[in-house]
């Protein structure tokens, strides 16, 4: 069998009745303002006086500690990386979160772990393959860092998900990820105050705060109607310099957007 499998049933509804369900693409409306993010999630600010790569001036994650929407729809895989529920059994991440850099599939990548607070979770989810990948030389090829997870039971039904939107518009973003330093990667951030600095060809720049544990995780906007929309995951770090703590291009995070592997997930979806 092929590491690679392209699902080709899955009898999944883009519209299925549950309350927690989002769909998986439409216009966006206008974002939140930073005022009314910040009421729809606001715990307290994280305590970590490390300074750290990948964070760019002062450091205002906050850890998402309990099972408000959206973000209960993003989990830990069980090799660190972070993976999102795009549909009832599929999950988005990392090429490189699935591949080892030689191209073989990882041995640790075996369960899903949604909304996983302090290590804890109501429920975990074997991984039973690989829906799609965008390439297994994600050095190189820095667009194509992506891939599906399928899941051997619904998790959507539970927990939710978080539909994809493609679109160049949007520049003020949240991102969500299990980056180690903050409780070894146990427990999730929250940067609800960042944005997409740069657009490239294949891929972005951005200056959301994320370190090691993060890769995988959805750069989301909202809308008036309270709905999250995710249009890239993050991917890695950009740093060609030292000693940095201001965001340039030389020292950036870099994402994946979604027009790279939307029409996979759709193809999934039918």
């Amino acid at each position: 069998m092929k590491f690679v499998t392209l699902l080709t049933t899955l009898s999944i509804s883009l519209f299925a009745n549950t309350q927690k369900n989002f769909e998986i693409s439409r216009p966006a409306l206008p974002l939140f303002s930073v005022e009314e993010f910040s009421r729809v999630f606001n715990p307290a600010p994280l305590q970590n006086d490390l300074m750290m790569v990948n964070v760019f001036g002062d450091d205002k994650r906050v850890p998402i500690i309990d099972d408000t929407a959206p973000w209960n729809s993003i989990g830990r895989l069980s090799n660190g990386c972070t993976g999102t529920l795009v549909s009832a059994k599929l999950v988005l991440t990392n090429a490189h979160c699935v591949v080892t850099e030689e191209g073989n599939p990882d041995p640790n990548l075996k369960f899903f772990y949604p909304n996983l607070v302090k290590n804890k979770c109501k429920n975990k989810y074997k991984i039973t393959r690989v829906a799609a990948l965008g390439t297994k030389d994600y050095k190189e090829n820095i667009g194509k860092d992506w891939a599906i997870l399928e899941l051997d039971e619904s998790a959507g039904d539970i927990y939710g998900w978080i539909g994809t939107f493609d679109t160049l518009d949007v520049t003020t973003v949240a991102l969500a990820g299990y980056s180690t330093d903050y409780d070894n990667g146990q427990t999730a951030t929250l940067d609800r105050r960042c944005a997409v600095k740069k657009r490239l060809d294949t891929h972005w720049y951005h200056d959301c705060a994320a370190r090691k544990g993060s890769s995988g995780g959805p750069l989301v906007v909202m809308n008036k109607e309270k709905k999250p929309f995710l249009i890239a995951i993050n991917r890695s770090a950009r740093t060609d310099v030292e000693n940095e703590s201001e965001y340039s291009d030389t020292f950036a995070n870099t994402a994946v957007p979604v027009w790279q592997f939307q029409a996979k997930l759709i193809e999934l979806l039918k």
